[in-house]
């Protein structure tokens, strides 16, 4: 069956779009499109192919677009299908590349309500770069819980109080794609970093606020993270702001604390000796006035006898 499709999509591939084939007195007529049509079919996801969205999408025969299948703010993927055949394990981080179209097709998305978040939250931070340089101005939208920030001039984005769990980072630049990761963020003794099938695990220290990441823009609008740090001290919040570095989603628009929005606040190590320097210059003064009263009765008392 393989054999015939493969030869079958030659003989279309070499013929473009109008074929004549003669055997006798008969003349066989066919007539090939350029192009395919993609249908959606998804409840609680959106379908990206050239980073925007929709329900249908038009592509050139024989071609292999990669589709972006994400799930909405409060749901999860549970089954996808591309004509009828269950393909979910196929997906990777996300993405799906189709295999050469030649026909029109159908992807059916199916999701379900994700689980409530439980225990402990977290910061998550950090730059997004291209080319090893910052990008500003880069709207991200952290998911499952929707919330907003835009890169500032040093690429940092912040948000604040993110559940354990499965989360999603979409970058958009003028309302299109140009970056989309998955990771799951778990709570461990100390950072950790890890790729399996498209989706990272990040490891953050229980003992630490959050995480710092930095996020990579690749040239065919897909996002890596290649750095986890920890964020360590305590969250320094500032005056909302309806500005560059808005958080929306947890209570409206509100900035990340420290320098340049980031949650984390540096603080100098403490050394134990918090006491006033004027009690101890105090207590220095009457030691001496004490000890030179000592003396002079001392002295006195010598003299009487």
């Amino acid at each position: 069956m393989k054999k015939i499709m493969t030869v079958l999509l030659s003989f279309f591939f070499l013929c473009s779009t109008h074929v004549t084939a003669f055997a006798g007195d008969i003349t066989i007529t066919a007539n090939v499109p350029g192009s395919h049509t993609i249908t959606v079919d998804a409840d609680g996801a959106e379908v990206f192919c050239d980073g925007a969205a929709g329900s249908s999408f038009t592509v050139e025969r024989l071609s292999g677009p990669k589709l972006l299948i994400r799930a909405e703010s409060g749901r999860e993927i549970t089954e996808i299908l591309l004509n009828g055949e269950n393909i979910t394990k196929q997906i990777r981080g996300g993405y799906y590349t189709l295999e050469p179209v030649y026909e029109d097709q159908t992807i059916t998305v199916m999701t379900d309500e994700a689980p409530a978040a439980q225990g402990k939250t977290y910061t998550v931070q950090g730059t997004v770069m291209r080319n090893g340089q910052p990008v500003s101005g880069i709207t991200m939208e952290l998911r499952s819980t929707l919330k907003t920030y835009v890169t500032d001039a040093n690429g940092k984005f912040s948000f604040a109080d993110v559940e354990c769990g499965k989360h999603s980072l979409t970058a958009l630049k003028n309302g299109e794609i140009v970056g989309y990761v998955e990771f799951i963020l778990l709570e461990g003794n100390q950072v950790d970093l890890s790729l399996t099938d498209g989706v990272y695990t990040v490891n953050t220290n229980q003992n630490a606020i959050g995480i710092d990441l930095v996020l990579t823009l690749e040239s065919d609008d897909t996002m890596r993270m290649t750095e986890a740090k920890e964020v360590s001290g305590a969250p320094k919040k500032e005056p909302a702001s309806g500005g560059n570095g808005s958080n929306s989603g947890s209570g409206g628009s509100q900035a990340g604390g420290g320098k340049n929005g980031s949650s984390a606040s540096a603080t100098s190590p403490k050394t134990g000796d918090t006491a006033d320097p004027m009690m101890w210059f105090a207590a220095l003064l009457i030691s001496g006035a004490v000890v030179q009263q000592a003396v002079f009765i001392f002295d006195r008392k010598k003299k009487q006898q």
